[in-house]
């Protein structure tokens, strides 16, 4: 169900239609090389909220509004800037790969997206959040493919779609009605949601 192009597999671009801004970021920095080693220190900072503290605090440019971190202990961390100037995505590297959780923000500064990387695969639970900070989805990774619960939220909070995934594929899933009823999802509308078709859920 994620629209984005980072070390994903294919056939992981799918289901539902999401702002592409972080993903295409992402694969902007898999070109990247690693940042240059610095001096050791306690621990590895956040990125910096706006492109002027990163280059403030000596940043390396890298590409664009691109910027990377000291590497620490073979920690660093990738930091993508909107023209505006505020933080779009922050990445955390070990020895040059994704490791921890990547995060994506809107223009107005709250978090968009979460999503936690192993190894440069994606690992646990990928959750994307309104502007307003409402949480919109949650996704179950494992090894990089779609293993468990997708589970997509109503504007109210309430459940609205559940599907089960085995291997990357859709096996079952729920409809939850504004009503409170439950419906069971056909094979015609697992499909579609593979091929990242919408469904009607009412």
């Amino acid at each position: 169900m994620l629209n984005h192009n980072f070390r994903i597999p294919s056939n992981a671009v799918r289901r539902l239609v999401y702002p592409a801004a972080f993903w295409c970021a992402l694969s902007v920095m898999s070109a990247l090389s690693a940042p240059p080693a610095r001096a050791q220190s306690a621990q590895l900072p956040q990125c910096p909220a706006t492109l002027e503290e990163a280059r403030a605090a000596g940043y390396t440019n890298i590409e664009a509004n691109a910027y990377s971190s000291p590497v620490i202990q073979d920690l660093s961390r990738k930091c993508i800037y909107f023209e505006s100037g505020g933080l779009q995505a922050d990445l955390p590297y070990k020895a040059g790969k994704l490791e921890g959780t990547a995060k994506s923000y809107y223009e107005s500064g709250a978090l968009e997206r979460e999503a936690p990387y192993k190894a440069d695969k994606l690992e646990g639970t990928t959750k994307r959040y309104s502007e307003s900070g409402a949480l919109e989805t949650e996704v179950q990774y494992k090894a990089d493919k779609q293993e468990g619960r997708e589970i997509i939220y109503r504007e109210d909070g309430k459940l609205f779609i559940s599907v089960i995934y085995v291997d990357d594929s859709p096996v079952s899933g729920l409809c939850h009605q504004s009503d409170g009823k439950t419906v069971n999802l056909t094979s015609a509308e697992l499909s579609n949601l593979e091929n990242g078709l919408e469904i009607e859920c009412e």
